[in-house]
């Protein structure tokens, strides 16, 4: 399943290493398109080192006493086996490894995998056992995610569900055995923490409400253990930042929202502070049941003018004149974050923002773009009743922008990003198949750096813009892509995270999510052929600075 190619590409790092990794082709052929085709060598100065994609698990999977990817309701029992493998995150604790995964559906899943090591770094699965979050009323469409600077996991949940209408039916039904009544909307669009406890695997769950509600790509925290920036996947959309109290300590603290201003190819960023509270003044006003119609008034805009009093906005839910109630200010914050930071002045304007990354080496923050279109784009009709901020030219094959720091006397952190500009762009194309060019990226998403070799790892999430989607390794001094991995039809790569020194060896995790689910769907030769992967490149070498 796993193809072999021997061209290879080097990459330079001004860092003291050059890094490179084997540069496979393009599959041209039907047989290529079904096929995971990755590197097989890495390059560190003058050493050449075998790599590989390894796959740890795919969705189904029989390991030890549970199922890999098996969605369970509020009392355990199954309901389907998801395919949409997502993060997985790294663990060593008190002597034993552990993979932490979850899967992006609605209801979803988060596993824990007990992980064996050999003395040459190869990572295999023993046991696997779902994660249990009944207490917090289950997992909705959790997506990419990271590790923080203490060693837990961090997830996400992903397109949050509008407070503000009512459902007769909806997904998340079926975790309550198809109890509609106790779905409560205002449980789902959080930042999930899971910590483990033992070599036992004894976890701790929790879920951030101070961080703020709303369609989470994923939380990053910075290296002062309290700076952590979110993305916003979706249409019309913000980029937060958040400042915890206390390092180490995502529970309670303030939320921001970016105000974003367009001077030629660049953009300048000030914050909006949305205030300070903490997860448990959050959690009792879900508790307690409160909803849209207690937080916000709102009516209809006439001829796309707002009444006075009322505040223009328009995110993800289009265009509405909304007024906060009086007192409600910090559940509006957190509960509805976007639409609040838009009546507060934030942009509300960003299309699919996807992965976050930190450069440690020249201290930049890397944020992926999918894709530049709709509100990001001058008069469109997605800035109807907004600031139109942002006014960029349109690519449908997306960015990767860098992020730079700027001097900050008001928020107490030194990692307050100030401006951001695009490093890397992918290049329309009208090729059959492939809107973007081949030799470009397209639609990136998950990224992450490897400190010391100057390389961006960059993943792809693209329908339209490559047939097959691929994972790249990016020398951002020479400008230089090589692409390390494709994927069948129809997948889209994910969980791209880099980790420099797992118990002694490198990995680059990387999951193959859906194949044949996003398109081509009529291309497959099997059922079992839809089954995700969840592997990594390796055993890498460990870089000394």
């Amino acid at each position: 399943m796993i193809k072999k190619l021997l061209i290879v590409g080097l990459s330079a790092s001004v860092f003291g290493n050059e890094v490179g990794f084997e540069s496979v082709t393009y599959p041209d052929s039907h047989s290529s398109k079904q096929e995971i085709v990755s590197s097989k060598k890495m390059t560190i100065d003058t050493k050449v080192s075998a790599i590989d994609y390894h796959i740890i698990a795919r969705s189904g999977d029989a390991i030890g006493g549970g199922i890999f990817g098996e969605v369970q309701d509020i009392e355990g029992k199954s309901l389907f086996i998801s395919d949409a493998n997502d993060f997985s995150s790294l663990h060593h604790i008190d002597g034993q490894s552990f993979m932490i995964t979850h899967f992006e559906s609605v209801p979803a899943a988060m596993y824990l995998t007990k992980l064996t090591q050999d003395k040459n770094g190869t990572l295999r699965a023993t046991d696997t056992k779902n994660i249990d979050f009944s207490s917090l009323a289950g997992l909705w469409i959790p997506c990419a995610g990271s590790v923080s600077p203490w060693g837990t996991h961090l997830g996400s949940e992903e397109y949050e569900p509008d407070a503000s209408l009512v459902y007769t039916s909806m997904p998340m039904v079926d975790y309550f055995k198809g109890d509609l009544s106790k779905v409560n909307l205002y449980n789902y669009g959080w930042i999930p923490e899971v910590k483990i406890l033992n070599k036992d695997g004894d976890t701790q769950v929790s879920k951030h409400y101070a961080m703020g509600r709303f369609s989470h790509e994923l939380a990053y925290v910075l290296p002062d253990n309290k700076t952590v920036y979110m993305s916003d996947d979706g249409t019309n959309v913000g980029l937060f930042m958040f400042i915890a109290s206390t390092p180490e300590d995502l529970t309670k603290g303030n939320l921001y929202i970016a105000k974003y201003t367009q001077v030629d190819d660049k953009g300048l960023i000030e914050w909006i502070d949305l205030g300070y509270t903490t997860d448990e003044v959050i959690k009792k006003a879900i508790d307690s049941g409160v909803k849209f119609k207690d937080i916000f008034e709102r009516v209809s805009p006439t001829q796309s003018i707002c009444p006075t009093g009322f505040s223009s906005v328009n995110t993800t839910f289009g265009h509405e004149c909304l007024k906060v109630k009086p007192h409600m200010e910090v559940i509006a914050s957190r509960l509805e974050s976007r639409r609040y930071g838009a009546m507060l002045g934030g942009t509300s304007e960003f299309r699919k923002l996807e992965g976050i990354t930190y450069n440690s080496d020249t201290n930049e923050l890397y944020l992926s773009v999918s894709e530049i279109n709709e509100g990001m784009l001058d008069d469109s009709t997605y800035d109807t009743g907004s600031n139109n901020d942002i006014k960029l030219p349109q690519n449908d094959c997306g960015a990767v922008y860098s992020l730079h720091f700027k001097k900050e006397t008001k928020i107490n952190s030194r990692y307050v990003v100030g401006s951001m500009q695009a490093l890397i762009k992918g290049v329309p194309s009208q090729s059959k198949n492939n809107s973007c060019d081949l030799n470009h990226i397209a639609n990136p998403d998950n990224i992450s750096y490897m400190p010391y070799a100057n390389t961006l790892i960059i993943g792809e999430d693209s329908s339209g813009g490559h047939q097959n989607d691929a994972i790249w390794s990016y020398d951002i001094k020479k400008d230089k892509l090589t692409r390390m991995l494709t994927t069948p039809y129809g997948s889209e790569t994910t969980s791209v995270y880099y980790y420099e020194n797992f118990n002694g060896f490198g990995y680059i995790m990387a999951t193959v999510q859906h194949p044949y689910g996003e398109s081509d769907k009529d291309k497959f030769n099997k059922e079992s052929d839809k089954r995700a992967y969840t592997g990594y490149f390796g055993v890498l070498p460990l870089m000394e600075k």
